[in-house]
């Protein structure tokens, strides 16, 4: 498979080279893990979900120090395309009532790509998918993630390094854009 890269701050990748992955058990078969996920088998997730109303899945994945950006069906054995992340961002949400999260960044031949994970109390959740094309007046499109589906990183250290990438400037200042 052929696949477009960006290369992450240093700090993350000399950390996914030097640091060991925590150990989880292994998936019963091939099948159950791609229902997770659409990185390869020894890749960091960095944020994977379905998203509705189709269960096309997206993820935001980590390998050699290099960021990937993919999107297609979990249930096909065909490896679904590809992108870099170019320029990623990670940028801290915050709301009213205890209420926040992150969102991940970048743009791809001018089409923009926001993954998104909310949380507060008394059980609020949601995580998502934003794309905001090239045609800055046209309305951006969202998607949001099945229950259940989402997963991110696991592992604290590699949470830690994320958590202290650039963040986006726009997202910092105005939010998350309008999701329809």
């Amino acid at each position: 498979m052929r696949r477009s890269y960006l290369p992450l701050p240093a700090a993350l990748a000399l950390l996914l080279v030097a640091c060991s992955v925590t150990p989880q058990a292994a998936p019963a078969s091939t099948e159950a893990a791609k229902t997770d996920t659409l990185c390869a088998a020894d890749d960091k997730q960095l944020f994977s979900c379905a998203l509705a109303p189709d269960a096309r899945a997206v993820s935001l994945c980590a390998e050699d120090g290099q960021a990937y950006f993919a999107e297609g069906s979990t249930t096909s054995s065909a490896t679904p395309p590809s992108i870099a992340a170019n320029g990623i961002t990670r940028t801290t949400l915050g709301f009213a009532g205890n209420t926040g999260g992150y969102a991940y960044a970048f743009e791809d031949r001018g089409t923009k790509r926001i993954l998104y994970a909310i949380s507060g109390t008394e059980g609020m959740e949601e995580q998502g998918l934003i794309v905001i094309g090239a045609d800055a007046s046209a309305p951006a499109k969202s998607h949001v993630c099945l229950p259940g589906t989402f997963r991110e990183a696991d592992d604290a250290a590699v949470s830690e390094v994320t958590a202290r990438w650039p963040e986006d400037a726009s997202i910092a200042r105005h939010g998350l854009p309008r999701r329809d």
